[in-house]
């Protein structure tokens, strides 16, 4: 979470920006983001309580937390940094990954895998 918020924070013009310009690059950056962080993040929850919590409890905390911090995020880049800026489609961006990341992991600790989530 804090090379998150680092890298959302940062200034990118200060490094040179990016040598090529891709339309939505950073609509990619931010569902990579929070699609990662969501998944680690079960599996901190799941490591943290030895598999206690459920399934559905750790998700809907996951996504609680990540849809909060994703939208911090998007205000202090609005309100406190220079060259970057807050955007609703950014932050829609984020919400989408924490989703799809969820899912992974509902897949990945289905009754189908040989992972299995206990409880």
């Amino acid at each position: 979470m804090s090379l998150i918020t680092y890298l959302s924070l940062a200034s990118i013009t200060a490094y040179g920006g990016l040598p090529i310009e891709i339309p939505h690059l950073d609509k990619l950056v931010h569902f990579t983001f929070y699609f990662v962080g969501s998944i680690l993040a079960c599996f901190f929850v799941r490591e943290r309580t030895s598999g206690r919590i459920s399934f559905k409890k750790t998700s809907v905390y996951t996504a609680i937390f990540m849809t909060f911090f994703g939208m911090m995020i998007e205000f202090l880049q609005y309100f406190l940094t220079y060259d970057r800026s807050g955007e609703i489609l950014d932050f829609t961006a984020n919400f989408i990954g924490v989703i799809v990341g969820l899912i992974l992991v509902k897949f990945l600790f289905s009754a189908n895998s040989g992972l299995k989530w206990r409880y």
